[in-house]
């Protein structure tokens, strides 16, 4: 026992920390969470970090050209765009060459650099309070955040940043302590670094440096006055030089982005003061009632207000340039707050450098407990009720990332402890991938239908900069900042080297504007249907069943109880009835068809709006019953339909027709139907 005893006592408390990171990141569930893809809470921009990454990986070993998957720069041609300066991804691209693109091992940097920034936090703040268990303490602090604790795997640069600025601050204690100039030129790069990884980052650079104007503008003062900074020019020297290095960096990159015609990244503010009274109060109640807990548990909100209450009442006996410090600190997270007082609509990680603010105010208050109630610092009772109010955040951090992770849109408050709100349980369970699901695991088949990662693709269901190009591993086009389907649009982007057409959405076949691309099918993956683009092999089989335009009609029997009109011939005139128009088997079987389809495109007009069902239906009936029944709602204006043939028996067959339940007459312009059979062997159907 005493042995024991002895050897838990020889544990440096460094490494009951790293102990504890551990056992608390195990009961989290980090260790899964770095096999997997990037998920759906702001994908968007997980995805360009990875695209960004991806692009020093496989295209340059330039640090100055950065690029995205999404070819959306230069009149199509290239993906040059840029934003923060981008290290990481260069470094991580840079070990992808070894290893081959791991997200796993982007993730696992991330979090190695999250548990060294932990380690320099712990190290300052116990040479500031002399306390190794209110270090640990403090440094758990940001590892039950979680904003934090998502973030710190999840591919941005804001947690990153973060922890610079704690190493920042590690060299500023050390350079407090030992007045070494050395330490403040490491503090001040790592600030430098973290502005350059995230502007907001440099909200405690921008502190230190009006603490640093006072002490060089009052420079009088008592020798016995302890002081940070002495005022001297070898203080501003690195200060000048980190601004100087952050204004270089985004000048070329506004060159950048000009140059290349494309940005990735959000740079503008989003102040409160583009809200009207309505929308302003839906973003606070978001932040207040969503995003604010993702920051940190309400117990720990209270005793951060508590802690700040108590700095305010001795702020007397704090000394002048901490005061100064923190005043203006505070006043950079308000002024913050402000300017992107739309954040608050969901974007926390926009709030996770703003959350140093949280850091100070902790040190501070055990600074204050070491230094004016000793006994109390040192007290069983004191520091037991700090580790319950830990060990209740570890749980409520880890419901949180049950809620983030879960994906399945049915989790209830019931089966959560810490109970969260409804309103959290409902915000998370709104949270999804949508039609981009189907992509998280689809590069295997990619490659099995011979799509490599070199080619080109155009995903229409992704409104986002690269999510979809990322998941799939090729470099293409979205929807993202434009109208992909305006005319000439996908023939320029063909030019442009686009080799495949994909979307998730079935409704993208009743779009006219489709029907020249989707007759190549490569057959569907689970819901993704891909159509080849540019291949001259895969020639379809088209068969012309009417063009009211052109006057010509095949043989099928069609009943049509039009009356006189005097339109046109383009245009039939029907006087309503229920089953005014049908095409008997306008599909004839095609057996080595891979599959076929039955497109309809015309102009429907009424004289009064139906007051009943009005839809143009497609049916398939053999000797044992219905093979397929399938209905496109008839709207006024243009009708545009895709319908599946199912069955390739001569005994099936196949019906067109009209139904249209209402006393009122209506029209139908420049009808077309036409069929068209894709080769193939062996039938398979994409519906």
């Amino acid at each position: 026992m005493a042995a024991g005893l002895k050897l838990i006592q020889r544990i440096h408390p460094l490494g009951w920390l790293l102990l504890v990171l551990l056992v608390l990141h195990g009961v989290y569930g980090t260790y899964d969470v770095l096999l997997l893809r990037p998920q759906a809470h702001h994908l968007w921009r997980q995805a360009d970090c990875i695209s960004l990454a991806w692009n020093y990986y496989d295209t340059t070993w330039n640090l100055f050209e950065p690029a995205v998957h999404n070819q959306f720069a230069k009149d199509n041609l290239s993906g040059r765009s840029a934003g923060e300066f981008p290290l990481l991804y260069w470094f991580v691209g840079l070990l992808w060459r070894i290893t081959g693109p791991r997200e796993l091992l982007y993730r696992s940097c991330l979090f190695v650099f999250h548990v060294l920034g932990t380690i320099a936090l712990f190290d300052a703040v116990r040479r500031i309070s002399g306390s190794a268990f209110w270090a640990g303490c403090i440094a758990l602090l940001v590892h039950v955040s979680p904003v934090l604790v998502y973030f710190s795997v999840a591919f941005l640069t804001d947690v990153p940043a973060f922890d610079l600025v704690l190493i920042g601050w590690w060299c500023v204690v050390r350079y407090g302590e030992e007045h070494r100039i050395g330490w403040w030129w490491k503090a001040v790069t790592c600030f430098a670094l973290a502005m350059l990884l995230k502007m907001t980052a440099g909200m405690s650079l921008v502190a230190l440096t009006i603490v640093l104007l006072s002490a060089t503008i009052w420079r009088t003062r008592p020798s016995m006055l302890w002081s940070l900074f002495a005022g001297s020019i070898r203080e501003w020297s690195p200060v000048l030089f980190g601004y100087a290095a952050v204004l270089a960096w985004y000048a070329y990159a506004a060159h950048y982005n000009a140059l290349y015609e494309a940005k990735y990244t959000f740079n503008a503010l989003w102040p409160i003061w583009d809200l009207d009274a309505v929308s302003r109060e839906r973003v606070w109640r978001v932040g207040v009632d969503i995003v604010l807990p993702q920051l940190l548990d309400r117990s720990l909100q209270v005793v951060m207000l508590f802690a700040a209450l108590v700095f305010l009442l001795r702020i007397r006996r704090q000394h002048r340039q901490i005061v100064l410090f923190v005043g203006a600190l505070l006043m950079g997270v308000l002024l913050y707050i402000l300017f992107w007082f739309q954040a608050l609509d969901n974007h926390d990680y926009y709030f996770i450098n703003p959350m140093i603010l949280v850091v100070v105010i902790a040190v501070l208050a055990v600074h204050t407990l070491q230094r004016d109630h000793p006994g109390a610092a040192r007290s069983p009772w004191v520091r037991a009720a700090a580790i319950g109010l830990l060990l209740y955040n570890m749980a409520y951090t880890n419901t949180n990332m049950a809620m983030r992770y879960d994906g399945s849109g049915q989790l209830s408050v019931m089966e959560l402890w810490p109970r969260p709100s409804t309103k959290e349980v409902d915000h998370w369970n709104g949270v999804g991938l949508g039609p981009l699901k189907e992509l998280v695991h689809i590069r295997p088949a990619l490659a099995a239908l011979g799509i490599s990662p070199g080619d080109k693709v155009i995903f229409l269901d992704d409104g986002t900069i690269n999510a979809s190009l990322v998941l799939m591993g090729n470099r293409g086009w979205t929807s993202f900042g434009w109208g992909v389907l305006d005319p000439g649009v996908i023939e320029r982007l063909i030019e442009r080297g686009a080799r495949y057409l994909l979307f998730a959405d079935d409704q993208w076949f009743s779009d006219p504007r489709l029907f020249p691309y989707l007759r190549s099918p490569m057959g569907p993956l689970g819901k993704v249907h891909i159509m080849d683009l540019r291949s001259e092999e895969r020639a379809v089989t088209c068969v012309a069943i009417l063009d009211q335009g052109a006057r010509t009609m095949a043989e099928p029997m069609m009943r049509l109880d039009t009356m006189a009109c005097s339109l046109g011939s383009n245009t039939w005139c029907f006087n309503g009835g229920e089953y005014p128009f049908e095409v008997v088997h306008p599909v004839a079987p095609e057996p080595t068809a891979l599959f076929s389809e039955l497109f309809v495109q015309a102009r429907y007009e009424w004289d009064l709006p139906p007051n009943g069902d009005a839809e143009l239906v497609f049916t398939e009936d053999g000797p044992d019953g219905s093979v397929s029944y399938q209905q496109v709602e008839l709207q006024e204006g243009l009708v545009a339909a895709r319908f599946v043939v199912h069955a390739a028996d001569p005994k099936v067959t196949n019906k067109l027709y009209i139904v249209h339940r209402s006393a009122g007459g209506f029209r139908i312009r420049d009808l077309r139907i036409e069929v068209v059979h894709y080769p193939g062997s062996g039938r398979k159907s994409p519906g």
